[in-house]
């Protein structure tokens, strides 16, 4: 398990759990990890990244198309959602 911390300044939590979820998967890769599990607590990305959720926004489409295109460099892929209420890590930041 890795943690990343990054501020990502004045944005919508939609957008920065995509990033967030960007910086995690680059780093997976740049260290050569090959089964990777992304833990979130944003349903909406989850669903999204998933496929079973529409995308109507135009900047968040960008972001899980990447996603969707990088998944595919590791072997296992999954996104998981953390309830908030369970989430500590992300309270404490």
């Amino acid at each position: 398990m890795c943690w990343l911390w990054e501020s990502y300044g004045n944005c919508k939590n939609n957008v920065a759990e995509y990033r967030a979820a960007e910086a995690g998967i680059a780093l997976a890769l740049d260290h050569g990890v090959r089964h990777l599990t992304v833990l979130g607590d944003s349903q909406l990305v989850t669903e999204q990244v998933s496929g079973r959720a529409r995308v109507s926004h135009a900047r968040l489409r960008e972001f899980r198309d990447l996603i969707v295109a990088q998944r595919g460099r590791f072997l296992t892929f999954s996104m998981q959602r953390i309830p908030r209420r369970f989430n500590a890590v992300a309270d404490a930041l």
